[in-house]
């Protein structure tokens, strides 16, 4: 049983690792409701995402899974 899981959590790691695939942890709005801060643990580490949103529904608007590599610099 130990190792079944064991071997599911490397083998979903290793996926994550090669996809650039994050799941979702953490969500955060602020007072307003119009930011909101999503943060995904992804193979290679944590990884922050912030949206705009011009509603009071954002914090329910992070997606489950993100592609990392889709991320721009500024």
């Amino acid at each position: 049983m130990l190792t079944r899981l064991l071997i599911v959590v490397i083998g979903g790691w290793a996926i994550m690792m090669v996809s650039d695939y994050g799941i979702l942890t953490y969500r955060e709005a602020d007072k307003t409701g119009f930011n909101l801060r999503c943060e995904y643990l992804t193979g290679k580490g944590l990884i922050n995402a912030d949206y705009l949103y011009a509603s009071e529904t954002a914090p329910e608007r992070c997606p489950l899974l993100r592609k990392t590599s889709d991320n721009m610099e500024m």
